[in-house]
């Protein structure tokens, strides 16, 4: 029970890794605390080579794509340790460390803080005016929260909100892929899963909007559950809609706070001025986001706003892109909901360092070895 609570911080830490060194030292010393507490020695851990190979190639293939661009060192760190993370999360799962219900308690915790705290700070703004600013109370070095927007000053609602984040489109793109799979893995919607498709509605961001939609046709498509919390999001959604619609035209249409379009624009441009080489193996993971990037320029930003297939394509070219998603296809051949799942998450702006990208990803490896009699909890894994 203690190694299921210290994973769920742990988890829950990692998806604020990006923005937090904080986040990023509690989520690996609340993962080694997990093993410490193990009831199963450490010596019995089983580690098998396949997993090694797999580390090592996703840290020397992303150095060898990045070196003719330079590499910010701090990058790079960031990104093995993520990785070296994701792998042993994935181990905690195969040698048991928690059981099966102990995970899913950990999603649901992770669920229920991140929308807890996207709740109260919407209800408190909403009743009094106030906004929580979570966001800097997390980060070392101050930040500007996005939370004010013009769409909405002829409505109820006051406020995007952003959660623990900087932005609502940073709060969904966490809270969403853990819903969305947790929901195919347990095949039903339950009311943890189901508040991380609202809130992520909720949040009012455009790609969000967009990408939950889909992500809840494909729940319902491949889940069993019980006719109320799927009908409630609908109906919902359906007296949302006047709402969502007049955002989406004053945001995107009438660029009332900024001009959304140009800016995810500027990528394409850079594709057309950036030559053949870069279009083929493409400009590097870990450039410093503090200088220009590109060819043309951009901000870092600019790089990934279009979705994380743009921003793959940017950083690893078409041979690079073609080489990422089709091994991930191969890995989850046996899971088509979870490719079709992948497929709708990456419409989100993840980046090689953010946590919830790598969270993803894990949970893909993860909840498969769940499925998979083998590695299915016993009675006697319940136990401990």
């Amino acid at each position: 029970m203690i190694s299921a609570i210290l994973i769920s911080l742990s988890i829950f830490c990692f998806s604020l890794s990006l923005f937090s060194i904080r986040a990023t030292i509690a989520c690996y010393l609340f993962l080694a605390l997990a093993l410490i507490f193990s009831p199963r020695k450490l010596s019995n851990f089983k580690i098998k080579s396949k997993w090694v190979v797999a580390l090592a190639i996703i840290n020397i293939v992303p150095l060898i794509i990045s070196i003719r661009h330079g590499i910010y060192f701090n990058y790079y760190v960031k990104f093995f340790a993520m990785s070296v993370y994701s792998l042993t999360l994935i181990l905690v799962i195969h040698n048991r460390v928690i059981n099966y219900s102990q995970f899913t308690s950990a999603l649901n915790f992770f669920l229920i803080a991140h929308c807890s705290f996207f709740i109260v700070q919407l209800v408190t703004y909403q009743a009094t005016g106030y906004f929580i600013d979570f966001n800097n109370y997390l980060r070392e070095v101050s930040s500007e929260t996005l939370y004010e927007t013009k769409s909405l000053e002829d409505l109820f609602i006051h406020i995007r909100a952003t959660g623990l984040f900087s932005e609502p489109s940073f709060y969904s793109m966490t809270v969403l892929p853990v819903a969305l799979l947790s929901s195919l893995h347990q095949r039903k919607l339950t009311i943890a899963t189901s508040l991380g498709f609202v809130t992520s509605i909720a949040s009012l961001s455009i790609a969000a909007i967009l990408v939950t939609s889909l992500a809840l046709g494909l729940t319902l498509l491949f889940t069993k559950s019980k006719r109320a919390l799927p009908a409630l999001i609908i109906i919902g959604l359906l007296f949302a809609a006047p709402i969502l619609y007049k955002v989406y035209t004053l945001r995107i249409v009438d660029s009332v706070d900024y001009d959304a379009l140009t800016s995810r624009q500027m990528i394409f441009t850079e594709f057309k001025e950036r030559g053949l080489l870069n279009n083929l193996i493409g400009s590097g993971f870990f450039w410093d986001e503090t200088l220009p990037v590109g060819k043309t320029m951009m901000k870092g930003y600019n790089t990934r706003d279009s979705s994380f297939y743009v921003y793959l394509y940017f950083t690893a070219g078409a041979l690079g892109t073609a080489l990422i998603l089709s091994s991930l296809i191969i890995i989850l051949r046996k899971n088509p909901k979870y490719i079709a799942a992948v497929a709708i998450l990456f419409l989100f702006k993840f980046h090689a360092m953010t946590g919830i990208l790598w969270l993803l990803l894990t949970l893909c490896i993860i909840f498969p070895l769940l499925e998979n009699k083998k590695t299915n909890p016993t009675q006697e894994d319940s136990r401990n």
